[in-house]
């Protein structure tokens, strides 16, 4: 996952395999298969706000909207 940018980490002295899998990275994972897959890219949902948005990993948090509005 972290070859194919799909961590919050920035190297791989940071990246422990062990961790649990965030929320951030899932939608990533998500967003980044449906464009890979040719689904629809057209948003069908514009109620896309987090009560803790301001804790999401910044380089990331951009995945958890894009992927919410799909």
């Amino acid at each position: 996952m972290f070859a194919n940018g799909l961590t919050r980490y920035s190297d791989e002295t940071e990246y422990r395999p062990d961790d649990f899998l965030t929320r951030e990275e899932a939608t990533k994972i998500i967003g980044q298969a449906y464009t890979v897959l040719g689904y629809a890219q057209t948003e069908k949902n514009q109620s896309c706000t987090f009560a803790d948005s301001t804790t999401f990993e910044p380089t990331l948090s951009g995945f958890i909207l894009d992927t919410c509005k799909r």
